[in-house]
């Protein structure tokens, strides 16, 4: 085969070759894309998770893992509901969305009771049940512009949540100047 191959390279008949070569294999068809389970079903999302929260520890929690050992976590708070996302201040004090909608922050430990004002309106619930206030975020240059970034889902015309970003400005206590933008 090879000496047929170079005896048509040498008459000059190599384009012919090529052009051939892809005309065969144009004329396969394309492996078909295969699917997951969920891909087959008409719902996008698993079931949404319906069994009671179970009851958090009074003291610490110890364990190891596989790369570290002698781990211990701390229950701060038992108030939060459906805790999403975490954003730590350069304080020390932690920003946590609740899928509810709410956007907490935890100082020295201790949890305020009231929600931070600032979050515009949340669609929550959706298929799943897994729409809601998602992720918090600090802008890479937060302690020169305060930003804080969030996901959510914003309430749209047809009744769904559109997946949202928002940006406030932090004043310690609430977030300002919030605004929606790249909904997808």
């Amino acid at each position: 085969m090879n000496t047929v191959l170079r005896r048509l390279r040498d008459l000059g008949c190599f384009p012919l070759l090529v052009v051939i070569a892809s005309t065969a294999t144009a004329d396969r068809v394309p492996p078909r894309q295969t699917l997951a389970p969920h891909e087959l079903r008409a719902s996008v999302a698993p079931p949404a998770i319906v069994w009671p929260t179970p009851a958090m520890p009074s003291g610490a929690i110890e364990f190891e893992s596989a790369e570290q050992r002698h781990l211990r976590a701390v229950v701060i708070t038992k108030a939060l509901e459906q805790p999403w996302s975490i954003a730590f201040l350069p304080d020390g004090s932690m920003l946590v969305t609740e899928r509810p909608g709410r956007l907490r922050i935890v100082r020295h430990g201790v949890l305020d009771a009231r929600p931070i004002q600032g979050i515009p309106t949340v669609k929550t619930g959706g298929e799943g049940g897994l729409e809601g206030l998602m992720d918090v975020v600090l802008h890479p240059r937060f302690s020169e512009n305060r930003w804080v970034y969030f996901t959510y889902h914003k309430p749209a015309p047809d009744g769904d949540g559109a997946t949202t970003l928002g940006r406030g400005t932090w004043t310690g206590t609430a977030l300002t100047a919030s605004y929606s933008a790249a909904t997808a």
